[in-house]
């Protein structure tokens, strides 16, 4: 069974696993993406908000994988193109 946090930007500096629970809804509308978070061993963090085009490698408007982390966000409110992926298959959809 895979298990998958998502959150809007990314996870609050400092949280695990198991401190997810004690940070507010604020801090995880402005957390910093972390695109290679180490505390989150067997678990999927899936997060938007930031346009992977600021990681400086892979497609800029694609759906970014790096890792257990997988950044959706691909610039649909700039222009650029929509994107939904499947938790259960891992196929990835654009608009």
């Amino acid at each position: 069974m895979k298990i998958y946090i998502l959150t809007h930007s990314g996870v609050p500096k400092g949280a695990t696993k198991k401190t997810l629970e004690k940070f507010d809804a604020y801090e995880y509308t402005t957390a910093t993406t972390d695109y290679d978070p180490e505390d989150f061993e067997n678990v999927i963090l899936i997060t938007g908000h930031y346009p992977p085009k600021h990681t400086g490698d892979g497609d800029r408007w694609k759906i970014y994988r790096k890792g257990n982390h997988i950044a959706l966000d691909t610039g649909a409110a700039l222009g650029e193109t929509l994107a939904c992926l499947c938790l259960d298959t891992n196929e990835e959809f654009y608009v």
